[in-house]
């Protein structure tokens, strides 16, 4: 009787284990789908997104969602692609009180980023900044301190800098801006110089550098060559950055 129990056991044992596997790599296939199409094909992304969803994994379930959420935003569609992001915000907020799993404060943070873009899309930019605070709060304090946690903070540098431009505060965006420059050199980021991202990242600074100076030769015309050079400067210094972007930019 105890050989037939301790039998049932390890059958039940073995194929438990063999469907999670099976469940993962399903899961992974999905993801990888939904990276793949998110820049090229809404309709197979959202397909994609219906199949993640039905996951056993909370993570990848909001993944799908957030996922849906970006298809709206590059789809113009930005009440759906809100309403979305919104509900995975709350979610996390819900499950978190619960349980504290460092892939749902990712998944908060990207919902948070879609909501940025969004509102400063919508020339929204008060709202833009306040959500660009939750995010950077988020990011700070996040417990796992990877290259995906760097990489958020480096965006929200740029972000905010952005924003700053858009309400006219363009001294502040330009000390923003050259002091971001300083994390170029970061030994963190030592593995990162051919990195794309990254890359991007730094033609993304020099460039908004550059429209920051314009910005401000704008407001105070022919009174400083400087600023005129300044610009000329670092659309330069982005133009050869973007050069060593894989493919090339064009």
């Amino acid at each position: 009787m105890n050989k037939n129990i301790f039998f049932f056991i390890f059958i039940f044992l073995f194929f438990s284990k063999k469907v999670i596997s099976q469940n993962k790599r399903l899961d992974s296939i999905n993801l990888e789908k939904i990276n793949f199409f998110k820049n090229t094909n809404t309709d197979s992304l959202f397909f994609y997104c219906n199949k993640l969803e039905k996951s056993n994994n909370i993570c990848k379930k909001l993944e799908a969602k957030t996922g849906r959420s970006y298809g709206y935003y590059r789809e113009k569609k930005y009440a759906e692609a809100e309403k979305i992001a919104t509900k995975v915000i709350h979610k996390v907020d819900s499950l978190n009180k619960l349980t504290n799993k460092t892939c749902l404060l990712n998944r908060k943070t990207t919902a948070l980023n879609r909501l940025f873009w969004i509102k400063k899309n919508q020339e929204k930019y008060e709202e833009a900044y306040s959500i660009l605070i939750k995010q950077e709060n988020l990011t700070i304090n996040h417990p796992v301190k990877d290259q995906l946690n760097y990489r958020n903070k480096l965006g929200l540098k740029l972000s905010k800098a952005v924003i700053k431009n858009k309400l006219g505060m363009h001294h502040e965006a330009t000390a923003l801006l050259l002091n971001s420059i300083s994390e170029i050199k970061n030994p963190f980021l030592k593995n990162l110089q051919n990195d794309n991202f990254f890359i991007q990242w730094q033609a993304n600074l020099y460039n908004s550098l550059g429209n920051t100076y314009i910005s401000l030769n704008n407001k105070a015309p022919n009174t400083n060559s400087i600023l005129l050079d300044s610009a000329a400067y670092y659309y330069n210094k982005a133009y050869t950055a973007s050069k060593l972007l894989t493919p090339k930019h064009k």
